[in-house]
């Protein structure tokens, strides 16, 4: 794929996620359920570390301002997302719809930016709430395993309609 298509696919993977980002549930003071989570997971399985990141980034700024949780939780976390869908991506990559595939494809944006940095920023900022931060980390990575769940049946029903063979840029005439 190349660099602008790459550009072009990050501006519609973010412009969706802040869209989606707009809907939000509170579960706990810095934990809302969203379904703004499935666009840098997609990001990351789509195109790998580095786009996802940047969709991570668009994503988790707004999210940061917006969403009334602790700045740092969204912001860190939508980077996270992207970078553990990524980094599965890039290390499954030869492997073609494998169990084991699907399952880092799902598990891993999950604890990598759903659990970790819930609870690592609530333990760091509340050192004698661990429970909080862990029920929060919980919530939020049971989020993040339903966005990854979304963005791989999304990535499944892109790749069988040959996603990016659709996707090429006519010829300047």
């Amino acid at each position: 794929m190349s660099l602008s298509l790459k550009i072009a696919v990050i501006g519609i993977l973010s412009a969706t996620g802040l869209g989606l980002r707009t809907v939000a549930f509170p579960i706990t003071v810095n934990v809302q359920i969203t379904p703004g989570m499935i666009a840098p997971i997609l990001s990351g399985i789509l195109l790998g570390v580095w786009p996802g990141v940047i969709t991570g980034i668009i994503i988790g700024v707004y999210a940061a301002v917006f969403s009334g949780e602790l700045w740092l939780i969204p912001f860190i976390g939508n980077i996270l997302l992207a970078l553990g869908a990524g980094i599965a991506a890039d290390l499954t990559k030869k492997k073609s719809e494998s169990y084991f595939k699907m399952s880092m494809l799902i598990i891993t944006p999950s604890i990598i930016g759903g659990f970790i940095p819930t609870f690592t920023i609530l333990c760091l900022i509340m050192p004698g709430a661990f429970i909080i931060a862990l029920i929060s980390g919980i919530f939020d990575m049971i989020n993040a395993l339903i966005a990854s769940i979304i963005a791989v049946l999304t990535w499944s029903v892109l790749k069988k309609i040959k996603f990016t063979e659709q996707l090429t840029l006519p010829a300047a005439t």
